[in-house]
Parts: structure tokens; C-alpha cells; sequence
């Protein structure tokens, strides 16, 4: 029986010393994330004044107004075209591409990227003029060609063999 006594004591101890103070921890902590917050209360009161037989006069200067100050001029960035920028017009040398790939035609476009439409096709073995070199936003090399019959369009370079 005595040492049923001095486990239960143990026990109380164990609680006493480790147990309550973190319950308690956890308990305050709670009730300070949850609290709302109460302002102490002050009592009101009321101005007091002295009665005086003699007038007060205050002199208050007159603002003088403030210059209205100049607006900022406004700078108008120049506009960025939707179309591609034209390449200039080919001298007498203009370098000759030969069309490349596997049999079949190949679509020509009216700008430098997939997003630009079909204007044409042309076929593999066909030679054309190269007019000049762009970039789609993806970052792939597009040629501004001239065909036979005077067409001028896109193609995508690795359907080009290029000088």
C-alpha cells in the first residue's frame, strides 16, 4: 500500500511539474491570440474656463497663395508597329535559297511566326530569293523570301537551305 502512496505521489509530482504549466501555457496562449483588445476607460471632461472682462484680439497673418507649379511635359514613346518591320528592298545580289525537307509542300506565311497566316505554299526543290531574317517570339529564325512568280512571304528556316 505504501508504494501504491508514493506512486500516486510520483505521479502528482510528474503532473505538477511537467503536465499543468504547459497546459497552461497553451491555455494563456490561446486566450491572447483570441483576445480583443480593451482600451482603459477615461472620464470625460469637460473644458474649463476663466471668465475675462478684457477682449482678446488675435492678429492672424494672410496666407498669401502658393504658386499653382507647372505640370511635367509628357513624353510619347514612339509606337511600336504590329506588322514585322519591312526588310529593305534586295540589292542585284540576292543570295538564293533552295527549299528543303521531306516531299511535299511547305506553307509560306504573310509574317514571321505559325500565328501569321497561309498566304501560299511552295514545294521542296524550289529556289527563291532571300529578301531578309527574322525571329518568331518563341525564338525561332524565319526568312523573308521572294518566289518565282514575285510572291513575297515567310518561311520557317530549317525549310530553307540557306547560302
Amino acid at each position: 500500500m505504501d508504494s501504491d502512496l508514493t506512486f500516486i505521489k510520483w505521479m502528482a509530482g510528474i503532473f505538477a511539474a511537467i503536465i499543468a504549466p504547459v497546459a497552461v501555457f497553451y491555455l494563456t496562449e490561446a486566450r491572447i491570440r483570441n483576445a480583443t483588445p480593451v482600451l482603459p476607460s477615461v472620464p470625460a471632461q469637460s473644458p474649463t474656463t476663466t471668465p475675462s472682462s478684457d477682449p482678446i484680439t488675435i492678429n492672424k497673418p494672410t496666407p498669401s497663395p502658393e504658386p499653382t507649379p507647372e505640370p511635367d511635359p509628357v513624353i510619347h514613346p514612339e509606337p511600336i508597329p504590329a506588322e514585322p518591320i519591312p526588310t529593305p528592298t534586295p540589292s542585284s545580289r540576292t543570295p538564293i535559297g533552295t527549299i528543303t525537307g521531306e516531299p511535299g509542300s511547305k506553307n509560306i506565311r504573310n509574317g514571321p511566326g505559325t500565328m501569321f497566316d497561309i498566304v501560299s505554299t511552295i514545294e521542296v526543290g524550289d529556289q527563291v530569293s532571300i529578301l531578309g531574317l527574322d525571329y518568331d517570339k518563341g525564338g525561332y529564325k524565319w526568312y523573308r523570301i521572294r518566289t518565282s512568280n514575285g510572291a513575297e512571304a515567310w518561311i520557317a528556316a530549317q525549310l530553307l537551305n540557306a547560302p
